[in-house]
């Protein structure tokens, strides 16, 4: 049972990124700190997760200058 949901976590990581990144017109690294398999979330990720979209959001902070 374990490999089977280690398996499916494992095709779902590496499907999921380009579906995202297609549908939402937006680099990983809008939503990822760090690589997209970190498990790590910007405010813009973690919002993402909670709403299943940008709309709506508003940075708290503005982003860094070039």
């Amino acid at each position: 049972m374990r490999a089977i949901v280690s398996f499916l976590l494992a095709a779902g990581l590496l499907l999921a990124q380009p579906d995202y990144t297609k549908k939402e017109h937006v680099q990983c690294a809008v939503c990822h700190d760090g690589s997209w398999t970190s498990g790590k979330y910007t405010e813009a990720g973690k919002y993402y997760m909670e709403h299943h979209t940008f709309k709506g959001y508003r940075p708290t902070k503005p982003p860094p200058s070039k």
